[in-house]
């Protein structure tokens, strides 16, 4: 049994892809106050919808849409879509070779910081907040990927992040996705 099938199954008991989502309750974690804070273990599968199904419960963001004619018109905090393909991303290009670590999703009152164990696969460290725009796409684990791909989890385009960045378009710069990237990890924000 490979890492990526322990991982994948379902009723994994593997500790190499936990989660911790926590609620902040200002715009920064420079507090020890916190709104409220899960951590989850399981299968990706798993756990891309508790951290999917996390996120929508926390007080500060709505979701929804606005029917129109046949189809729905999404009004909510964030695109539900663009959530996903950011959390699916972490799953996929994590680095499960870093042991002990598990990916933070951390909730703030104006944004959402998704870290991902790992660097990116570019080797370009950003210590500063950094668009998102044109973002090379670069697999680390292409069976996982592959995995997610059968499940309609995630494409296999590497359009992950242009889909995310064209959710955007219609925002101002100041809501504009971001990411860092340092020699141990890497963050969507």
């Amino acid at each position: 049994l490979t890492l990526a099938g322990y991982l994948l199954c379902d009723d994994t008991n593997c500790n190499e892809a936990n989660i911790v989502c926590t609620t902040w309750p200002n715009n920064t974690k420079g507090t020890r106050e916190i709104e409220d804070s899960k951590s989850f273990n399981g299968s990706l599968i798993k756990l891309i919808y508790s951290a999917i199904d996390y996120i929508q419960n926390v007080k500060y963001y709505s979701f929804g849409g606005i029917k129109k004619e046949l189809h729905t018109i999404q009004n909510g905090s964030f695109a539900i879509e663009s959530l996903r393909e950011a959390i699916v991303n972490a799953f996929a290009h994590r680095d499960y070779h870093i042991r002990g670590n598990e990916i933070q999703i951390n909730c703030f009152p104006d944004r959402i910081e998704i870290t991902s164990p790992g660097s990116s696969l570019i080797g370009s460290y950003e210590s500063e907040s950094k668009k998102l725009e044109s973002f090379p796409s670069h697999r680390r684990n292409k069976t996982i990927c592959n995995a997610l791909a059968k499940c309609r989890l995630m494409d296999e385009k590497g359009s992950g992040f242009d889909a995310i960045l064209r959710d955007y378009e219609k925002f101002p710069e100041d809501y504009q996705p971001l990411y860092k990237s340092d020699r141990v990890s890497f963050t969507l924000i």
